[in-house]
């Protein structure tokens, strides 16, 4: 006789089920892990095809030593945000708004108008160097840039618009703002 508390043996189900979930997974893991180091090959060549020989100059000699030629290039290729001037050029963007925004005294209110010609309460997104340049000496690598923006007033409800003007000056591969105004 058995005895109650026996327990009789436990037959092996779904084992192909397993077999197959765990193919799938580590196929899955596998995946994952070529995607990732495929990214970091995809970063490091784009690295090397983003480089010409003026930015490889540049990064050399520095932007006084260049001749008035290269001077314009580099200063546009900044203007634009090309080549490894896309970062400064996106943080420059993000400086002209805090400074905009530090200046008010409403800053919640703040509107900023953007490269459709609207105004953008979420202005990061709508605005950017390129559209609101404009290049004043390419031997000193000075260049302004005029942003039109509208907040409440010093008496709350009333709306007013202004622009600020910011006079930027380009060192290798960054700006820096010399000068700030609202209008």
């Amino acid at each position: 006789m058995m005895a109650q508390n026996e327990n009789p043996k436990l037959k092996k189900k779904n084992g192909c089920l397993k077999i197959i979930l765990i193919f799938f997974g580590v196929c899955f893991f596998l995946g994952i892990i070529g995607k990732l180091i495929n990214l970091d090959k995809l970063e490091a060549d784009s690295k090397k095809a983003d480089n010409s020989p003026l930015i490889e100059k540049l990064e050399k000699v520095g932007y006084p030593s260049l001749n008035l030629k290269e001077k314009k290039e580099v200063l546009n290729y900044f203007i634009r945000g090309e080549f490894q001037f896309k970062d400064k050029n996106f943080l420059l963007n993000q400086n002209i708004n805090d400074a905009i925004s530090k200046s008010l005294k409403f800053p919640e209110t703040l509107q900023i108008k953007g490269f459709d010609n609207e105004y953008h309460k979420d202005y990061e997104v709508y605005t950017n160097i390129q559209g609101d340049a404009t290049i004043i000496s390419y031997e000193n690598g000075i260049f302004e840039i005029v942003r039109e923006f509208k907040a409440e007033g010093n008496i709350v409800g009333r709306e007013i618009r202004k622009s600020a003007t910011f006079k930027c000056k380009l060192n290798r591969f960054a700006a820096s703002i010399e000068d700030f105004k609202i209008e």
